[in-house]
């Protein structure tokens, strides 16, 4: 879908691009099948280049050119998610991060219920693990 969106000139917007932690205790729309700042190589990277997980996980996505909007109210974490441009991840650790695999789905209520919606199928998939 990337390189799709790439050839047509499209930048990817990534929701919720350090995880969204807290979101799975207060709304049932959300699925996860972990803490994506749990994962062996996001921890292994923050303390490599001393950063904050949320660092890595933004340098990540920066590096593969897409816009991360991460959300916060805390004045702390505000701060950390713009201080990412000081390093840059060495392309044997962005391959520790690809390999990552976690899941995460957002469900809008709005949207699946209408007969437009094109991803039924990814959400009874999600459900059924």
């Amino acid at each position: 879908m990337i390189e799709f969106l790439r050839n047509l000139n499209i930048s990817f917007t990534a929701y919720a691009p350090i995880g969204s932690r807290g979101r799975s205790k207060n709304n049932s729309n959300f699925r996860s099948d972990g803490d994506i700042f749990e994962q062996a190589p996001v921890k292994e990277l923050a303390e490599k280049y001393n950063k904050t997980r949320a660092q890595i996980l933004l340098r990540n996505h920066l590096q593969r050119g897409y816009t991360a909007i991460p959300k916060s109210s805390n004045p702390k974490h505000v701060a950390e998610n713009i201080d990412i441009f000081d390093f840059t991840l060495s392309p044997d650790d962005m391959k520790m991060l690809d390999n990552i695999e976690h899941k995460r789905l957002f469900i809008f209520d709005k949207a699946i219920k209408s007969p437009e919606f094109p991803f039924k199928d990814v959400v009874d998939e999600f459900s059924k693990e």
